[in-house]
């Protein structure tokens, strides 16, 4: 039998440290929070090599909140560090 994947909205704002939030007033439609993490690592690695380096990135999170506003993730700039020069998996966002 095949089972329908029941996607969640899920929002992903940018606390731009002293800068304030970016919010995300669209979502996106994703099947679970392991996809909604890793959607938002590919908008900080996207976000910190198409910025000109803020020279505080480690004041940067994203957050993730659910369809009601609930937060259910918070992930900091700053453990990209490492990985900020790598190259990015070109794929849509």
């Amino acid at each position: 039998s095949t089972r329908a994947i029941i996607m969640q909205r899920f929002y992903f704002h940018i606390l731009a440290g002293d800068l304030g939030y970016i919010l995300d007033t669209d979502g996106t439609d994703l099947a679970d929070l392991s996809a909604a993490h890793g959607r938002a690592v590919r908008i900080m690695y996207q976000t910190m090599n198409s910025v000109n380096g803020p020279e505080h990135w480690e004041k940067w999170r994203i957050k993730i909140t659910d369809a009601r506003g609930k937060s259910v993730l918070t992930l900091l700039y700053r453990s990209c560090f490492p990985y900020r020069l790598q190259q990015i998996p070109r794929h849509r966002i």
